[in-house]
């Protein structure tokens, strides 16, 4: 299995990470080492309230993406990198189109700001998204922006934490004149969060380069790509995968002739063009061709595709160019599909290196359906000729989008019209032989009331995926989103919901608690068990832990093992996930990996009977042992002229020390993970040289840190023996949790809180009191709690 690395789950506390081909190798944990740590120094993570897994298993009901005020147009999305994707959109909500964007992890949770993060509200409208990956857990967003009479091309970059990085409102592509009209932009990553932007600008192809900090690469104003006679529209941008990373390709549909064809171009990222002036032609024969698409890989270079009106209907063809701008491919292009009647709007997509795919709307039958094409390099299509069919069910399915599976296949979405009644979303996947794989036609996506239009798809894992659409379920149009599992499944994997250390124990062990899956109730009832995977901190595969039958309840609870407990220097996490099993489908489906860690609570009981003599310059000291199963040994501490010094180390109950002078000692147990004990004292000295070696008074220190997220420590100071209570209150005085109950020796003792209630759950952000009370005093302390 690959564990991708982990990033922040919306559930504080949590680490997330995608999984590809999980794999269920039965290997039970070895047993845990011993690990030395001081656990009232461990800092715990914040706490959260838990959250129901968001991907519904309901086609009528799915994930709300944004239902705020005023319709919500174009979602276009990008991988996040860590099995989650971030997704962006024009909204009417202010009354002006806006420009906002929200972060998704793979469970289906919102992980910005309810409702989005506004990235642009500038006078006027933004429009027509385009988004990109940053390359480090954000994207780069690009529109046409109306704030100025003629429309500019902006964009903005929005870290993994939904924060804009570059100016306000968004940066314009450098200094141009107000009269001049930029429109229809197209975006490509290049890398390094930088990306090269492409755009028409009035008649022309013109295209800017910006930094990672949002300043232009390629001067004050854009370069030009084309300005040849005629009107060149309709741009698409690659980054040049086969060039070392040193180029961009450009294609745009070119009306310079009688009729517009498609050009091409390659500009250096220093922003130098490649080729011949103005571009090359990749197809100038008969008729139309129009709506270009691309995409470059390092096993074909520049694959291109296109609608093509030379047979006097619109068909599909393709090339492919090289760096050095020649065709790889028959001259003009290789048809794609001629077949009857209409093939309309292409996407292309990458099936492995060297081996796009293309899919398209397609007419043949009178009604439109949707078919899709693997290319081979050499041009060949590997599919039924003129396609494979994804839908070719009654009734027109229309706007088409598609997604690599991963697997040298497709995964395509479409608005259809089946029902007779309404548009609604469907989705199919091909393999990389071009067979369907999903239910004939299609699975259905969304069947709410009203009409869903304009679907975008995008690519998880190799294993899920996610779409997204607009909704007229509601008053206005909204954004919803679902997610569908490589069976075409929706909302079918458990989610775990919190892995907590068991409080008030000796460490090894966490509660794991995790949502069940959808499909383990009522209509699907089909989960037979679950299955809990552990990966040890440094081993490299998952082993099979503990089994949960499935019985239709809304969550499960798991006392786990951990391998190694936490420690003040390191917080040693297990990882862990949970299998869904279906017996009667033999389909698994398998959560987002979660960890957690444990911490040993329990301080050991303090050595008993200290003893002592003094003779001769030698201090004879013995005492009883304590009684604690995990007891790594004592240390002995002399105190002398208010100075105190650690003078052993030790597992026995003897210790002999020629310190040359009388002097005060402190005896303590300790455990295995430096938990430490109160101290038993004992005094060999006079007055003087026994000061310090008991508090002075009664004291109850602040909390350290305060505010907390976590845990915190105090330290009371007792100056004689006494009966200690020490508990946590909230601020209407009831009890969260006890800290200590019981009879306390003389000296200093740490009391540490980490930051859960009673019941083991995480306390809410607010202000708490610590309370103790020692012999017929109370002291208290105010501390605050935070997220």
């Amino acid at each position: 299995m690959n564990f991708i690395r982990p990033i922040p789950n919306s559930r504080a506390g949590s680490f997330h990470a995608a999984l590809a081909h999980p794999n269920h190798e039965v290997v039970m944990l070895l047993a845990r080492p011993v690990v030395v740590f001081v656990a009232a120094l461990l800092l715990s993570l914040a706490a959260f309230a838990p959250v129901a897994i968001a991907w519904s298993p309901d086609p009528a009901v799915n994930t709300p993406l944004c239902t705020a005020t005023g319709d919500q147009w174009g979602p276009v999305s990008v991988t996040d990198g860590a099995g989650g994707s971030i997704v962006a959109w024009y909204d009417w909500r202010s009354g002006n189109a806006d420009v906002y964007a929200q972060r998704y992890d793979g469970a289906g949770h919102a992980l910005w700001t309810d409702g989005g993060v506004l990235l642009c509200n500038a006078t006027g409208d933004q429009t027509d998204v385009r988004i990109v990956s940053d390359a480090a857990g954000g994207a780069i967003l690009t529109w046409q922006d109306s704030r100025t009479a003629a429309p500019k091309i902006y964009a903005q970059r929005v870290n993994s934490s939904g924060v804009a990085q570059w100016t306000a409102n968004g940066v314009g592509m450098g200094t141009v004149l107000l009269a001049v009209s930029q429109t229809h932009p197209a975006i490509a990553a290049t890398g390094s969060a930088t990306c090269v932007i492409a755009w028409e600008q009035n008649t022309d192809i013109v295209a800017q380069r910006l930094n990672a900090n949002g300043t232009t690469a390629w001067g004050t104003g854009p370069t030009t790509v084309c300005n040849a006679t005629g009107t060149q529209q309709s741009p698409a941008v690659a980054y040049d995968a086969t060039s070392g990373n040193t180029a961009a390709y450009f294609v745009w549909r070119d009306a310079r002739g009688a009729n517009s064809d498609i050009y091409a171009q390659r500009l250096a990222l220093t922003g130098t063009v490649q080729w011949t002036a103005n571009g090359i032609v990749l197809c100038n024969a008969t008729g139309d061709q129009m709506n270009p698409v691309v995409y470059s890989d390092r096993g074909i270079g520049l694959a291109v595709a296109w609608m093509d009106y030379r047979a006097g209907n619109w068909d599909i063809y393709s090339q492919a160019v090289d760096a050095s701008g020649v065709v790889s491919w028959t001259a003009n292009g290789v048809a794609v599909c001629t077949a009857a009647l209409d093939q309309w709007y292409p996407r292309i997509v990458t099936g492995g290196t060297g081996k796009p795919i293309v899919g398209w709307v397609d007419w043949r039958t009178g009604s439109a359906d949707v078919y899709a094409q693997l290319l081979y390099a050499t041009g060949v299509a590997q599919w039924t000729a003129n396609g494979a069919a994804l839908c070719t069910r009654t009734g027109n399915q229309t706007d088409a989008v598609f997604a690599p599976d991963g697997g040298g296949g497709v995964i395509g979405a479409w608005q259809d019209w089946r029902s007779g009644v309404q548009f609604d979303v469907y989705a199919q996947r091909l393999n990389s032989a071009g067979v369907a794989q999903w239910a004939t036609d299609g699975v259905v996506v969304c069947s709410a009331i009203a009409d869903q239009l304009t679907p975008f798809v995008q690519q998880l894992t190799t294993s899920t995926s996610v779409v997204y659409w607009q909704d007229r379920r509601g008053a206005t149009r909204d954004l919803y989103a679902q997610s569908l599992d490589g069976w075409g499944v929706m909302g079918a994997a458990p989610e775990i919901a919190s892995i907590r250390d068991v409080p008030n124990d000796q460490g090894a062990h966490v509660v794991l608690k995790f949502d069940a899956s959808p499909r383990d109730a009522f209509p699907y009832d089909d989960i037979s068990v679950y299955r809990i995977y552990a990966r040890a901190p440094g081993a490299a595969s998952y082993s099979l832990v503990d089994s949960v039958q499935a019985a239709e309840l809304p969550g499960y609870s798991r006392v786990l093992y951990t391998t190694r407990d936490s420690s003040a220097a390191s917080n040693i996490r297990t990882a862990f996930r949970v299998d869904a099993y279906s017996a009667a489908s033999g389909r698994t489906w398998a959560s987002l990996v979660d960890s957690g860690y444990s911490v040993d609570d329990l301080v050991p009981p303090p050595p008993a009977g200290l003893e002592g003599t003094y003779a001769a310059g030698v201090a004879t000291l013995s005492w009883s042992a304590s009684d604690a199963p995990d007891l790594a040994g004592y240390r002995v501490w002399r105190v002398h002229a208010g100075a105190a010094t650690c003078v052993a180390q030790l597992r026995g109950t003897t210790f002999t020390d020629a310190a040359g002078v009388r002097c005060g000692y402190r005896v303590e147990a300790v455990d295995v993970h430096d938990n430490v004990s109160s101290a038993q004292l004992l005094s060999l000295a006079d007055a003087a040289s026994a000061e310090g070696m008991l508090p002075g008074a009664l004291e109850l220190s602040r909390p350290e840190p305060n505010p907390a997220a976590g845990a915190v420590t105090l330290r009371l100071s007792l100056p004689r023996g006494t009966a200690v209570h020490a508990r946590v209150l909230d601020a209407q005085g009831r009890v969260v949790r006890t800290l200590a109950s019981g009879a306390f020796a003389a000296g200093v003792h740490v009391l540490a809180w980490d930051g859960a209630a009673a019941d083991g759950r995480p306390a809410p952000a607010g202000v708490y009191f610590v309370s103790v009370e020692a012999g017929e005093r109370v002291l208290a302390r105010r501390l605050a709690r935070v997220r």
